[in-house]
Order: structure tokens, then C-alpha cells, then sequence
């Protein structure tokens, strides 16, 4: 998963309608995508693509702050560049999940 800014990789990947309906659905939704283990909390959840529907799409990495309400969309990559995270992936999510609840 090469680190990218998320407007960037939704543009690239032709997806902003798809992004919107994602984030309105994790609105009414938060715990919404399944738990990565390993992660400190971090969940990822499939995103439809244009012409792609959403078992070959997109996977969107994201943390919610439920103490906040806050949901963190960190990354966004297509199906077949990725599917699993690597444990050294994994790791530098718990050390973010951190991050973002004890200084945020």
C-alpha cells in the first residue's frame, strides 16, 4: 500500500461518486467495514468502481473515533494492487491508531 494522498488515488481511480456514497454510508454506518487485526482499531470496507462493482474494486482503510465521532479515511487502493495489508502495514496502523487517540 504506497502511501498516497486520498484525493489523489479517488481521481486515479475515477471513483469521486463512489467516495461521496462511501462516506455518507459510513456516516450513518461507522463500524460499517470489517476490523483488521493487529491494527489498534483500524477497519477497511469495500468500495465499488466504475465498471468494477465491489468485490473487484476498491478497499478503503479508515479509523473511527468513537469517542469523537471522527472517521479517518487513510487509504484507498484497487482490489488487484492489494488485497491484505503486510504485518509491517498493520503495525504502522496500530502506531497511528496511537497517534490519533491520544493526540488528537
Amino acid at each position: 500500500m504506497k502511501p498516497l494522498r486520498l484525493s489523489n488515488a479517488v481521481g486515479k481511480l475515477k471513483a469521486e461518486d463512489q467516495c461521496l456514497e462511501l462516506k455518507e454510508e459510513l456516516a450513518r454506518d461507522p463500524a460499517k467495514g470489517d476490523l483488521l487485526r493487529g491494527t489498534g482499531g483500524f477497519r477497511k470496507v469495500r468500495m465499488r468502481l466504475p465498471g468494477r462493482g465491489k468485490s473487484g474494486g476498491a478497499r478503503v482503510i479508515y479509523y473511527y473515533l468513537s469517542a469523537d465521532g471522527i472517521i479517518y479515511l487513510v487509504s484507498l487502493y484497487a482490489k488487484n494492487v492489494q488485497e491484505n495489508l503486510t504485518a509491517k502495514q498493520a503495525k504502522q496502523l496500530k502506531e497511528l491508531s496511537t497517534i490519533i487517540e491520544t493526540k488528537i
